[in-house]
């Protein structure tokens, strides 16, 4: 059921000896693959999407890469990232997990697929990898504003648009709704996909944590195109140089929501490595002021 990767992005976790490495102890490697039969483990929610970003940038077919997950693993991977089947097969976990990774490559391509969707097909999907991922807002793509996730409302802890009433029959007073309150009017959670996702915020947390301290730490290997074995010269995203515009900044390096400040997307540099033949994707947003 496990499978130890020897190469690329995971085999500097296992085998790092920092720390430990990951689910290992004085640089000795511990498998962890099969351990979400237990309970749903971050690290090998971490070391799964580090084998599809792997996967991505080689040019591989990524429904390989999640076939050969043993059944917990591959259960443990969907339900963090939203799957809610009481009853299901191998083939319907595949398929999910399939559909989930497309999206959340196509909400860091900013290209003609991506384009092609109307508004509310762009937010439904930035919203669902913002909730995969953990990241706290995205930017509406017709307004440009940003939107906080029911992630982000999920770690608050309370619903802030719910206060105490005495004086009401119902105890309790609505003052707003955000777009995406996961809170029932009363302000409790009732819906299953809010409970069970709430329930995953320490993993999903955990997951991007380790996600990005590897992709820092691959940082200049990714953008050297070190770790591609896809040949940038038939990459027409960016017309074969390893580079695209930033999309968020679109190349100015600053942005103005909610106030001014360097990119968070391209770190102020106006362009980052190209999503389509590198590893690279950005950080996830964590609060209202890193958008």
């Amino acid at each position: 059921m496990y499978r130890m990767m020897k190469s690329g992005f995971v085999s500097s976790i296992y085998g790092s000896g920092i720390g430990g490495g990951i689910g290992g102890v004085g640089g000795v490697s511990i498998g962890r693959r099969g351990f979400c039969k237990f309970a749903i483990d971050p690290f090998v929610i971490g070391e799964i999407s580090l084998d599809v970003l792997e996967a991505e940038a080689q040019g591989k077919n990524v429904g390989e890469v999640l076939k050969e997950l043993g059944d917990e693993d591959l259960q443990g991977f969907c339900r963090v990232k939203g799957f809610l089947g009481e009853e299901f097969g191998r083939d319907d976990l595949l398929r999910f997990a399939e559909e989930y990774v497309h999206d959340e490559r196509v909400s860091r391509r900013d290209d003609d697929e991506f384009r092609g969707l109307d508004d509310q097909q762009k937010c439904k999907i930035l919203h669902r990898v913002c909730c995969g991922e953990g990241s706290a807002t995205y930017i509406d793509p017709k307004t440009g504003y940003t939107v906080f996730s029911a992630f982000a409302h999920l770690e608050r802890g309370h619903c802030c648009g719910v206060s105490e009433d005495l004086e009401s029959e119902k105890g309790y007073a609505r003052s707003h709704r955000c777009r995406h309150c996961p809170y029932a009017d009363d302000g409790t959670l009732k819906s299953k996909s809010m409970i069970q996702l709430s329930r995953n915020l320490s993993v999903v947390t955990s997951a991007r944590e380790i996600v990005e301290e590897e992709l820092a730490r691959k940082r200049e290997q990714i953008e050297g195109g070190d770790l591609s074995q896809k040949s940038t010269e038939t990459c027409d995203d960016c017309n074969r140089t390893g580079r695209v515009t930033c999309a968020r900044c679109n190349g100015f390096l600053y942005v103005f929501s909610p106030i001014s400040q360097r990119c968070p997307k391209c770190d102020g540099k106006g362009t980052h490595p190209c999503v389509s033949c590198t590893g690279w994707r950005p950080k996830a947003r964590k609060g209202w002021l890193q958008t």
